[in-house]
């Protein structure tokens, strides 16, 4: 199975626990391009004129994503206790179907840490079964999308990019690549670029 994943809004932040979890569970993530002229363009047309800008060119990425089985876009609630998210980040994804061709599968999973961990898990679980996952595997993937975002975390805590933080996850992700030994051990040696 392959989603699509737009590169943007919470993109940046919560990337590397998605592609933990999907990774996981064996199901390819596919990010939209990186923003460009085209996107914003498509964007600032389809969107209604009241709309913000984050949520235009989300509506941008979404137009451009190709060769997937459906869009994964997760209701992100709240992301840590006492906190919640702009109303129209709450909205989506129904506020920008519109978007989407009408064949389009669109997944989405509330993440409201407001309620703790345990409702996190729950809404995941459900969305497990709409993928074909069962709860075990759910649980296991839940953890590994929990170590990969720690990882990413210290990674930025120490001056790493985004994009080479996400080189080091896509060189550990490739089952080929760690079977080189030579590559294993550079790779485990690698330091932060001057």
């Amino acid at each position: 199975m392959r989603l699509g994943f737009p590169r943007a809004l919470m993109y940046y932040e919560y990337y590397p626990f998605w592609a933990g979890f999907f990774y996981k569970l064996g199901i390819e993530l596919v990010s939209s391009p990186l923003t460009n002229r085209e996107i914003m363009e498509i964007g600032l047309k389809k969107a209604p004129d009241d709309t913000c800008l984050p949520v235009k060119i989300l509506v941008g990425h979404l137009t451009v994503l190709r060769g997937v089985e459906g869009i994964f876009l997760p209701r992100l609630v709240s992301m840590e206790q006492n906190t919640y998210h702009c109303p129209k980040i709450l909205g989506l994804p129904e506020s920008i179907l519109y978007a989407l061709p009408a064949e389009s599968k669109v997944y989405t999973v509330d993440i409201n840490w407001r309620e703790g961990k345990r409702e996190v898990i729950n809404s995941l679980m459900a969305f497990g079964g709409e993928i074909g996952r069962s709860k075990g595997q759910i649980r296991e993937a839940f953890a590994e999308a929990q170590r990969w975002q720690k990882a990413y975390q210290r990674m930025r805590n120490a001056g790493w990019s985004f994009e080479e933080s996400m080189e080091c996850f896509e060189a550990l992700a490739e089952p080929m690549k760690l079977k080189d030994l030579g590559f294993s051990q550079e790779g485990s040696r690698r330091q932060k670029p001057a």
